[in-house]
């Protein structure tokens, strides 16, 4: 599975805006009733009438700038005007309620629960898909956002701002809105089933699978390198910060990131701190520029320098990041299959080698040592014996399963699902609609890996159980009412101001975001997790084994680096749950048992569907062609770089993530072309033939994998 699957969406009703008259008079009597704690507000505070003007508008009149504590503070501050302190403070305020924007239709109304007597913020709009984010270009005279956040306002805005009238300070800007009165329905958690008894302890191993595919010079938005850049400023870093503090305390093997062949090498390329930065420059200056639309850009603001730190504080360096964390033991890293290639589909053995080759021989140049675990793609597994393609009738009357070319590589362990043991469905796949309380665990519980049939190669079991309280859409963490809202976005700064708010939520019906809400409700959740896993049946003195798309957290999952991070403190040794990873139990744990796995994958149907069917279909048949191709000119020999070039395109055009992308309709048609970009770049250069002393100009952009062999597609035999 890539990061480009979506994490569970709540799913969605029709808009509708109520008329006027369809208020209820309840409601109506609670927005009167919510205006009451403005009457015994000190003076100062802002005003409470209906069509109150704004600061900053023109017919606003001069305010003198309030006395306050300190600078800098952000929408999730208690108030700290001095000039307040004279009467009890009112409640925290959320912020005035916003509305998306539909692309076709003209602004609607927000529901009566968000139906305000008082003018309420500029409308805002979900990003469009098919136009990138535009930026408000900055005053001349206003300093960078990094000033800024130091706290000094810019001129432009003390001047007047848009109105022309009074400006305000940051501080001013956040007590404007921290001072009115309740204007939304308090968030209330969704609730936890209850975990049964704990029973004896058991260890608990997280497998983060870190993956995008190739996208630098690729296009940039919204799929291309800022689709890199969203990831390592959102996902990555803050899980490398998490891990950091971790192994300052001392913490030792508690988690395991398996880092794609293809992710490490755009985290290795000289292009990717400059993509990062401009990422990092223009979301600072977009929250910036839009912090009198909406407070929550102030925060925003300060997430994003918080961020530009962390970035700067790795010496924008990932590769080195990681390796220190495995240097001192903290964290394991494995590898995968150079781009994600599909084993159990791909036309050829040669082409399932080389894949696993450049993952172990990457792997060793990026980090110094071997890798002791690999990833399937998507979890995609087949036994060896007689094999035919299934679109395009390729057949191999015996061929080596995938723990055999886990072998061929001195390679030790990888994840399966469950219902691979027993050849069924899976229990919980993706997209799955099923409760946590209504997943049984597929032929088990499993408390011990296995060894795959005849070989040294160790498959460690997903727990269906663990995942569903993750992924489901029906009660499934991510999908609480108190966290970040993935899809709707404030236009034009493309900031996320919303929250979940409910599984029925449409995006007109999101309320605002508090972040300081979120992470505790991230914490809490952390805690059940820990007290699940302890209750798990048959699981005494075993292993529980938590494999996820590492870009579930941060990236789609916005207080995921903080959930994980709670529970691995949790997980502690000496607890009744210890985190561990596959390596230190295969070094320390019981003698294995054998077993027979079926082929299928993670995916939905527990098969190959999502990557082969109808709509993809022409991808393999023209992948068997760029096979067939690509290895004969190899077989002709001439210079190695062209040869090189050659197997990196094929490489590329093998991704898992294009035929993925075009059965779940994201991305489709950047999917498509950059399939079909790397099948013509192939094509040219075999059209060169191996006398050709010259590749293409663009060929050092689009390398990977310069160092590749292409030997490394033979068996060890040959």
């Amino acid at each position: 599975m890539t990061d480009t699957k979506e994490p569970p969406r709540p799913r969605r009703r029709k808009a509708t805006t109520p008329a006027k008259d369809s208020v209820p008079a309840a409601e109506k009597s609670a927005a009167r009733s919510r205006k009451a704690p403005e009457k015994g507000a000190a003076a100062g505070a802002p005003a409470a009438k209906r069509g109150a003007k704004r600061p900053g508008s023109a017919e606003a009149k001069p305010r003198a700038p309030r006395k306050v504590r300190r600078a800098g503070a952000t929408p999730t501050d208690a108030a700290t005007a001095t000039d307040a302190a004279a009467s009890p403070a009112p409640p925290r305020a959320p912020l005035p309620s916003t509305e998306r924007l539909s692309e076709d239709s003209p602004a609607t109304g927000a529901p009566p629960d968000l139906r305000v007597p008082r003018q309420p913020l500029p409308r805002t709009e979900r990003l469009s898909n098919d136009a990138p984010p535009t930026e408000a270009p900055r005053a001349p005279d206003e300093p960078e956002p990094a000033q800024a956040a130091a706290g000094e306002a810019p001129a432009a805005a003390a001047a007047g701002g848009e109105g022309g009238g009074q400006g305000f300070s940051r501080d001013e800007i956040v007590l404007e809105f921290e001072q009115r009165p309740p204007l939304e329905p308090p968030v209330v958690p969704a609730p936890l089933r209850e975990p049964g008894r704990p029973g004896a302890p058991r260890r608990l191993a997280f497998v983060l699978h870190a993956h995008l595919p190739w996208v630098i010079g690729h296009g940039t938005w919204p799929h291309g390198e800022d689709w890199l850049a969203e990831a390592v400023v959102h996902c990555y870093l803050p899980l490398l910060d998490a891990f950091r503090r971790l192994a300052e305390r001392g913490r030792r093997d508690f988690v395991t990131l398996s880092v794609t062949p293809i992710l490490a090498a755009m985290f290795a390329d000289a292009r990717t701190p400059g993509i990062v930065d401009r990422y990092l420059a223009e979301r600072t200056a977009a929250a910036w520029e839009a912090r009198r639309r909406h407070p929550l850009a102030l925060w925003w603001h300060g997430e994003f320098e918080r961020l530009r730190a962390l970035w700067e504080g790795f010496d924008k360096d990932l590769i080195r990041a990681l390796d220190d964390l495995s240097a001192r033991g903290a964290i394991e890293l494995s590898t995968s299959a150079a781009t994600h290639v599909y084993l159990p589909l791909a036309h050829t053995s040669k082409l399932a080698r080389l894949a696993l080759r450049v993952g172990r021989e990457s792997h060793r140049e990026r980090f110094g040592v071997d890798p002791r675990g690999c990833w399937l793609p998507e979890c995609a597994y087949r036994p060896g014996g007689e094999w035919r393609h299934p679109a395009t009738g390729a057949y191999e009357p015996d061929r080596p399963g995938n723990e055999e070319l886990l072998a061929e590589q001195g390679l030790d362990w990888t994840v399966l699902d469950a219902h691979l043991l027993r050849s069924g469905d899976p229990a919980f796949p993706y997209l799955s609609d099923l409760p946590p309380e209504e997943v049984v665990e597929p032929g088990g519980p499993h408390p011990r890996p296995f060894l795959i049939r005849r070989s040294g190669v160790a498959a460690f079991l997903r727990d269906a159980r663990t995942a569903a309280q993750v992924w489901s859409r029906q009660g499934g963490y991510p999908g609480d009412g108190a966290f970040l809202d993935f899809h709707k976005r404030h236009w034009p700064s493309g900031l996320r101001f919303w929250r979940v708010t409910g599984p029925e939520a449409d995006l007109i019906d999101k309320l605002v975001y508090w972040p300081d809400d979120a992470l505790r409700r991230a914490r809490e959740q952390a805690e059940h997790f820990v007290a699940l896993v302890s209750s798990l049946e048959g699981m005494d003195g075993g292993l529980v084994c938590a494999p996820f798309d590492a870009e579930l957290f941060g990236h789609w999952w916005f207080e995921g680096p903080a959930w994980l991070e709670r529970v691995l403190e949790l997980a502690a040794p000496a607890t009744p749950v210890e985190a561990t990873t596959p390596a230190r139990e295969l070094d320390h744990g019981p003698a294995l048992r054998r077993a027979f796995f079926g082929e299928g994958s993670w995916g939905a149907g527990g098969d190959h569907r999502v990557w082969v069917n109808p709509e993809t279909d022409w991808f393999w048949r023209e992948l068997r062609e760029c096979e067939r191709e690509a290895f004969a000119a190899v077989r002709r020999g001439g210079p190695r770089k062209w040869r090189r070039a050659i197997l990196n395109q094929l490489l590329l055009a093998a991704a898992s993530d294009w035929p993925f992308l075009v059965t779940m309709g994201t991305g489709r048609d950047y999917a498509e072309k950059r399939f079909r970009g790397h099948v013509e770049r192939l094509r040219e250069l075999v059209a060169l033939g191996p006398r050709t002393r010259q590749v293409p100009d663009w060929t050092e952009g689009d390398l990977p994998f310069p160092d590749l062999e292409p030997e490394w597609s033979l068996p060890p035999e040959e």
